[in-house]
């Protein structure tokens, strides 16, 4: 799956909406968060937004297709 369409005028998306994308739960984004792999703004509610432009570069980064070699 590859985003190409953000202009950088979206708003920023909750972790709910960065789990459904990716296919994982929301424990899961806020641990990649805590990893460093996504960078979240904090709302004052002491909600996560992340920015589409982050989570696109980390999904194309995870579901690139891996360098494998075959013995033959």
């Amino acid at each position: 799956m590859k985003f190409t369409h953000w202009t950088g005028r979206e708003p920023w998306l909750p972790t709910s909406a960065v789990a459904l994308l990716c296919g994982v739960t929301a424990q899961t984004v806020l641990a990649w968060a805590k990893a460093g792999k996504l960078h979240p703004r904090k709302t004052p509610g002491g909600h996560y937004r992340f920015n589409p432009a982050e989570v696109d570069a980390l999904l194309n980064e995870t579901t690139a297709e891996p360098d494998v070699k075959v013995a033959v």
